[in-house]
């Protein structure tokens, strides 16, 4: 169940696999993509990175399935509150994507940061070449 998927710009089909026509963009790439388009308030480019089998996982929070209830669920969140990120570290093994990061949520002088590890995962394709792409990742926070 991946959660985000490849940018569709740059892609070519070859029989029934898609693979990307330049250089990949990398799991930790579009991990960080996301997030960063969360907090500069752009949910079209947000939601826009979401395979459509997407899975939200926050620890605590109901896990939401599938891009459309997702896209709901962030467009729900918009309004006076914001939202902010800022990374330590980033890790990239394979399809794995690791993030140490603090959130921020805000609304007027109010803000509350939290600590956050999160583990995505993208799951890749391997066109006739041999050349690998990244299709989408499954995310859970903890």
């Amino acid at each position: 169940m991946p959660l985000f998927r490849e940018d569709p710009i740059a892609t070519a089909t070859f029989g029934d696999v898609t693979t990307a026509a330049e250089p990949t963009t990398s799991p930790a790439e579009i991990v960080t993509r996301m997030l960063e388009a969360l907090g500069s308030e752009d949910l079209d480019t947000a939601i826009g990175l979401l395979a459509d089998d997407a899975v939200w996982i926050n620890v605590s929070l109901p896990t939401v399935r599938g891009k459309a209830r997702i896209a709901r669920f962030l467009k729900g969140l918009d309004g006076p509150s914001y939202f902010r990120v800022h990374f330590h570290n980033i890790a990239e093994e394979g399809d794995v994507v690791l993030t140490e990061r603090t959130d921020a949520l805000g609304m007027g002088r109010f803000e509350q940061r939290f600590w956050v590890t999160d583990a995505s995962r993208c799951a890749t394709a391997r066109s006739r070449s041999g050349a690998t792409h990244s299709t989408g990742a499954t995310c859970s926070s903890a």
